[in-house]
């Protein structure tokens, strides 16, 4: 996998690459939704936005780094909302700031629920390792926030920021394939806020 570009050869500049730039990452994701990881082909991808093989090409190598752009804009579009919504919330009680970094979380993946299953369940492991590392550490301080209060002497904020993190976001993707309506319905938001209050209070 590390020998596979995953990012894009090229930024669209003008408004009419920007179209076909967004067509492409729009097919991509109607076809993974439809059709899972394993069919998608730039072919394929090409045909479903309407451009030829060789504009799809201009801007992706291979459908590796089509999944992977659509994999970082959504996280990168994750920890920015985060980022800034703990950011303004940073002298806000330790209760506060958990609810509303859960419900950006629950929130950020119950737009389209079905694209993050194919996320969770049908992208190798080694590609989404590499797209889940990009920010990753200042997305941990900016979690850290949440602990500033807390009194948990044996855990470094970085730790307990570590694991706040990965334990909403695998409740949360696991919640996608087992459990949506309760997802969908709030249930596992509110779930959530019950066992970070119970942690970190």
């Amino acid at each position: 996998m590390n020998e596979i570009s995953l990012k894009p050869l090229k930024t669209p500049t003008q408004e009419r690459s920007w179209a076909t730039y967004h067509a492409i990452l729009e097919a991509t994701t109607h076809i993974l939704i439809e059709q899972g990881y394993k069919t998608l082909t730039t072919n394929h991808v090409a045909d479903r936005a309407g451009v030829s093989i060789a504009s799809l090409y201009q801007y992706f190598p291979n459908k590796e780094s089509l999944v992977a752009t659509l994999h970082t804009n959504h996280a990168k579009q994750t920890r920015n909302t985060i980022n800034e919504i703990l950011k303004k919330a940073k002298n806000s009680s330790t209760a506060t700031m958990i609810d509303l970094f859960v419900d950006a979380m629950v929130k950020a993946h119950s737009d389209n629920p079905e694209l993050h299953r194919v996320f969770q369940e049908e992208i190798p492991r080694l590609l989404k390792t590499a797209i889940l590392k990009e920010g990753n550490d200042q997305f941990l301080e900016t979690i850290a926030l949440i602990t500033q209060n807390t009194d948990l002497p044996s855990i470094s904020a970085k730790d307990l920021a570590w694991t706040i993190r990965i334990m909403t976001h695998s409740i949360i993707h696991q919640g996608i394939i087992d459990r949506k309506d309760d997802l969908l319905s709030g249930k596992i938001n509110r779930e959530l806020k019950m066992m970070l209050h119970k942690l970190l209070l």
